[in-house]
């Protein structure tokens, strides 16, 4: 009988919790509270996807009607916001990104058109358009970077954990271990992390760059062990 490839019983999890930081952590740092963990967690979070841009999607189809200028992305949806565009695609072709201060200067020319030439962001997860639509325009795509949002019962995407456990578990353990003043302060293992924390944003960078395929050097040293 062909096989399946999974366990009897076996289920793909898409969902996880922050319980699974919070338990290591918290048996590395005695006499931290655990809802400060929690916190602590969440900074680290969007500390390191702003930092590295390391979830990437591909967003769309969408459609703008005529008259208006702006397409507002957030929210993506439950469990994903955006924080930033990255491109922006109509018909196959890129939109060039410009700077609002620019616009003042475009309206001697055409300010209509049947397809925007340009865009710029107000605020980060805004695209607005020039020249503004004299038509519906449909099929606008948008290559954005996410960042995830954290739930009231702190479930996040398993995508995150399966990516980037060591990563928010580092950055959480060098900011318990520097703060001043507490039974668990620890100035040397506040380094020890904070190197790795770092090393970490370097890598997860790298390989969001190259869509979490293979890297031209697909290995390296740890650093922050040297």
């Amino acid at each position: 009988m062909p096989q399946s490839g999974f366990e009897e019983g076996f289920s793909v999890t898409t969902s996880g919790s922050l319980d699974t930081w919070v338990k290591e952590i918290h048996a590395k740092v005695p006499g931290a509270i655990e809802g400060y963990i929690y916190d602590q967690v969440k900074l680290v979070i969007k500390d390191f996807f702003q930092r590295t841009k390391a979830a990437r999607r591909f967003l769309g189809p969408f459609s703008v009607s005529a008259g208006e200028a702006q397409l507002c992305l957030n929210p993506v949806d439950a469990y994903w916001n955006v924080i930033l565009v990255m491109q922006v695609v109509r018909n196959g072709a890129a939109l060039t990104q410009t700077n609002k201060a620019v616009i003042p200067r475009l309206f001697a020319t055409e300010q209509t058109s049947s397809t925007p030439s340009r865009f710029y962001l107000e605020p980060y997860h805004t695209i607005k358009f020039w020249p503004q639509l004299a038509i519906d325009v449909e099929d606008i795509y948008v290559v954005a970077a996410l960042t995830p949002r954290l739930r009231a019962d702190n479930r996040i995407d398993q995508e995150v954990l399966d990516q980037h456990y060591e990563a928010i578990k580092a950055g959480t353990l060098q900011r318990l271990y520097e703060e001043p003043g507490k039974v668990y302060t620890n100035n040397t293992s506040a380094e020890y992390w904070g190197k790795k924390y770092r090393s970490e944003l370097t890598r997860s960078r790298v390989i969001a760059d190259t869509d979490y395929g293979p890297a031209s050097q697909p290995w390296s040293f740890n650093s922050w062990a040297m």
